[in-house]
């Protein structure tokens, strides 16, 4: 599976990148101006315009860390109607109502329904460890 995260401001995308490419996964970055940090490994990282990552994903996940920046930038991938992938956008999925009825006519508008929001987080077995025994 090509993983594609946009939204390097967020350690979320560091913890995210990290999970996935310690587990063997293709990820892929946009080219945005902030800086990898604390990445295990960039080796399994590559940058990619928005497009080739539209392209090359089986995955695009949102990962900015204000959620004003969620629904402009999935706009963008759906708008370019070439993406049949899912996409994954971290909590907070938007600002207010209003941001949530502009994902529902996008939605509607390109037929896209492959859209999700939660914190997977609870599913990963090193926190699960963590809570279990305080260590990891």
């Amino acid at each position: 599976m090509k993983i594609g995260l946009i939204g390097r401001n967020s350690t979320h995308f560091e913890a995210y990148s990290n999970l996935f490419i310690n587990r063997g996964f293709q990820c892929s970055y946009l080219n945005e101006n902030a800086p990898l940090k604390k990445i295990t490994s960039t080796k399994s990282l590559s940058n990619l315009s928005l497009e080739d990552m539209v392209n090359s994903s089986d995955l695009i996940m949102i990962t900015n860390r204000f959620a004003n920046e969620h629904l402009p930038v999935l706009k963008k991938i759906i708008e370019l109607e070439k993406y049949k992938g899912k996409i994954f956008i971290d909590k907070p999925i938007v600002q207010d109502l209003n941001e949530v009825n502009s994902i529902l006519e996008l939605k509607n508008k390109f037929d896209f329904n492959k859209i999700t929001s939660f914190s997977p987080l609870r599913f990963c077995k090193e926190l699960e460890k963590l809570n279990r025994d305080n260590s990891l």
